[in-house]
């Protein structure tokens, strides 16, 4: 059997969603179907130790896909001349897009469909492409798999699929994420001078709710005269008008750090050392950090929204993500309850063992296994 998967977005050291999600389902379903050939489909020089094995080959095609247009050209040119040559069995894009044109069997993976929801989310191409081609593959696809069972219904509601198309099987953590509480002084004083802070970990973009987070931290400051700092890690995707002004304003910046990408070991260390994790995202159709988190034995304040509280279940502090002045009771709470933090992160840890990536590729290869007739 040979099976062909889109891994454009494995890129070595700058793995983000779709990449990680690629790499742990990969990793697993090469073993899985020792018996089948995969063929990785890479649109820039790759590194073939991403993903090893004896039944995995790399096929690097042009162009590198950076922007709508060039998405395009990969997915409806570059991809199915690629699958002319190689006639697999079946196509998996983990993604979310499919090529219009084949006809072969195939599996695509829909995270979420927040540019439905808010045209701020994203830049307006970006969101174009998305609104028009994940529907189309949605409607193509054989089998859609998706990572919460909000994304589930959000698909079904939508895009009118039927429900039997579509399965529901949450991410996981990566096992490397533990209690590493024992580095707390240390890490603190890495990348907070040596004070207690609050974490946030993700692109910085309005769907993460950025500007009420600043506002949350400034009045909480401001309030109850709280010696935290606040930590974001990870790269600023896109700051609107909202943000830029929120961040002009703020009367406590100097409290604030931005460390930009880590290493997955220096986040351990951040999500352990933190006083908790404040993620009040506006749309997620998982939400990786929240079981990152838990896993790292971090408290956890998010949103009761979307697929948020299916995620969190009873191991986090939930808020309204539309409200400044929840946020802000939440840290609080966090910051000075010492039994009611202890009890979220025992929670969160406990939570946390109840997601791996081994049910999520042991789903994938059995669908693939239907629907190529192995």
């Amino acid at each position: 059997m040979k099976i062909a998967v889109n891994t454009r977005w494995l890129l070595p050291n700058k793995l983000e969603g779709f990449g990680w999600y690629t790499f742990h389902v990969l990793k697993r379903l090469s073993k899985l179907l020792p018996q089948a050939e995969f063929y990785l489909l890479v649109d820039r020089k790759f590194d073939n130790k991403l993903i090893e094995g004896l039944n995995v080959k790399y096929v690097q095609l042009f162009p590198p896909a950076r922007h709508p247009y060039l998405w395009y050209i990969f997915n409806e040119i570059s991809v199915p001349m690629a699958l002319r040559k190689i006639k697999p069995d079946i196509y998996f894009s983990p993604d979310g897009f499919l090529p219009s044109s084949l006809k072969i069997p195939t599996i695509t993976t829909i995270h979420d469909l927040n540019f439905e929801d808010d045209e701020t989310y994203l830049k307006d191409n970006v969101r174009k492409y998305y609104k028009k081609h994940i529907r189309n593959s949605a409607v193509k696809a054989s089998h859609i798999f998706t990572v919460s069972n909000f994304s589930k219904k959000d698909i079904i509601d939508r895009y009118g699929i039927d429900k039997t198309k579509i399965t529901a099987v949450h991410n996981g953590p990566q096992k490397v994420f533990a209690d590493h509480s024992n580095r707390k002084k240390s890490t603190q004083q890495r990348i907070a001078g040596a004070h207690p802070y609050f974490l946030f970990v993700g692109a910085q973009n309005p769907r993460k709710n950025l500007q009420r987070i600043f506002l949350a931290f400034d009045a909480w400051v401001t309030k109850y005269q709280g010696n935290h700092h606040l930590v974001l890690v990870g790269e600023r995707m896109l700051w609107d008008e909202e943000i830029q002004t929120t961040w002009k304003n703020l009367q406590h910046k100097d409290k604030i750090h931005f460390t930009g990408r880590v290493s997955t070991y220096e986040l351990n260390s951040a999500y352990s050392a933190a006083t908790a994790l404040v993620y009040p995202s506006l749309h997620e159709g998982f939400g990786m950090p929240i079981i990152e988190a838990f896993a790292a034995g971090c408290p956890v304040i998010t949103s009761e929204s979307t697929a948020m509280p299916e995620v969190a279940g009873d191991a986090a502090l939930l808020v309204d993500p539309t409200s400044t002045d929840e946020i802000t009771t939440a840290m609080e709470k966090l910051a000075v309850d010492d039994v009611f933090r202890k009890k979220l992160r025992q929670k969160g840890i406990e939570r946390a063992k109840l997601f791996n990536w081994d049910t999520v590729a042991v789903e994938i290869s059995e669908r693939i296994k239907k629907l190529s007739g192995a």
